[in-house]
């Protein structure tokens, strides 16, 4: 976690605040050291999202009138992560971004990291099906069940069914000991305060498309 200032005025221009998971298997050091590459180099992505940020702040505060400036409080970046689920065979890690510059509410979302955590690999969709397309339509079909009845239903945004397809991307899916889990991001379907929200596919309906190596 860091303040970061201006160098001529001294005023905050991001406040920060990241973790990095450090993965250790004591008989796997070599699946480990393949996860951790990833967060490391996601660490260092990063750094150049706080720069542009630092970047955004700086010129934001000069353009400010001096009544302004002083209700300056600086914009804010943060990253956490968690762990989903964790087994010999699937490590899921899911991380939690928030970007606040000033709005009623910081911008957030979530993403995800599954890993085969025998070898260290991290998975794609195409690991773990065998058919995206097909994949694709029972993800939509749990999705459009679950966001059009109650708590959802009445936070829909107005263009949301065009959307739905689009929602399985690599990064915001893992694997637990029941199914696939998908992350809908807030306002990709709903409305900012309906949340995040998680659809869990069981294996059972996803059996006819996915790689039978990771099913849990």
């Amino acid at each position: 976690s860091q303040n970061i200032q201006d160098e001529e005025s001294g005023v905050l221009l991001l406040s920060v605040t990241e973790n990095c998971p450090v993965i250790s298997i004591p008989e796997n050091e070599a699946a480990a050291e393949k996860m951790n590459l990833v967060f490391e180099q996601q660490h260092t992505t990063n750094q150049t999202y706080i720069q542009e940020d630092t970047w955004e702040a700086k010129n934001a505060f000069q353009a400010l009138t001096q009544e302004e400036a002083s209700t300056w409080n600086g914009y804010g970046y943060g990253v956490s992560y968690k762990v989903a689920y964790a087994s010999p065979q699937i490590l899921s890690i899911v991380a939690e971004t928030y970007k606040w510059q000033g709005g009623a509410h910081p911008n957030t979302w979530t993403s995800s990291y599954c890993f085969n955590a025998a070898d260290g690999t991290l998975l794609y969709l195409s690991d773990i099906f065998t058919d995206k397309a097909k994949a694709g339509k029972i993800v939509e079909k749990h999705i459009l069940d679950m966001i059009t009845k109650e708590p959802y239903k009445d936070a829909l945004l107005p263009d949301y069914e065009g959307y739905v397809a689009d929602l399985l991307t690599e990064n915001v899916f893992y694997l637990n000991d029941k199914g696939v889990v998908v992350i809908c991001n807030p306002e990709m379907l709903t409305v900012y305060a309906a949340g995040l929200i998680e659809v869990e596919i069981p294996y059972e309906e996803l059996e006819a498309v996915m790689n039978p190596a990771y099913v849990i």
